[in-house]
């Protein structure tokens, strides 16, 4: 009698765990990752910073990477803010300023990607942000540039780029236009810009 009440005992507390167990809230804990499309450029929303503070020089971007075709014209260069440098700077301020950027080079240059990046660039975006961008090129259409980081350091805006080169590619000259979406406060302040290259080796100092 006692084996059967002790068995009947251990049915019941099984059954009540199994029941407990079922009755609880299940909770998926899987951390939702943000993916960037945009040629998997690392992405930092530029709405996390309205502006730079002296004490982190890292600056929060948004960054795309758009095809714009290759040029040798040196008008590119000249009329850039680092006239002298292999990589032509441009910081735009107002949809104006991308009309004039636009204009300008709309006989030599690709501009159908760099319209649907900058589509959402209007007044009320550039009341809190600016554009950055610069002109980069290779001997093949094959390679893909991306940005590692910004950083804004003693009034120099330090960017780095990474560059990936396919075993086999094609055999074309090619260009892209490297556009950065910073907070206003970072071109208030900037003096010098410096692109690095890869590890963070200085390619041109500005």
């Amino acid at each position: 009698m006692k084996k059967m009440l002790c068995l009947f005992l251990v049915i019941a507390c099984v059954v009540g765990l199994v029941g407990c167990a079922a009755s609880g809230d299940v909770s998926d804990t899987t951390p939702t990752v943000a993916v960037d499309n945009v040629n998997k450029t690392p992405v930092t929303n530029p709405t996390d910073a309205s502006s730079v503070p002296d004490e982190n020089p890292i600056v929060a971007y948004e960054s795309h990477v758009v095809y714009a075709n290759w040029t040798d014209n040196k008008s590119i260069y000249a009329n850039s803010l680092t006239p002298d440098s292999q990589y032509p700077v441009y910081t735009f301020r107002s949809k104006n300023d991308m009309n004039k950027f636009r204009n300008m080079f709309a006989s030599i240059l690709t501009f159908h990607k760099f319209d649907e990046v900058v589509e959402t660039c209007d007044d009320t975006f550039f009341e809190d942000y600016a554009v950055v961008l610069t002109y980069v090129t290779a001997g093949s259409g094959s390679v893909r540039y991306s940005v590692s980081n910004v950083i804004f350091n003693n009034n120099s805006l330090d960017i780095t780029l990474s560059v990936t080169h396919p075993e086999i590619g094609t055999c074309d000259m090619a260009g892209w236009f490297v556009m950065i979406f910073v907070p206003n406060t970072v071109l208030e302040k900037c003096t010098t810009y410096n692109v690095f290259i890869g590890d963070g080796n200085l390619k041109k100092n500005f």
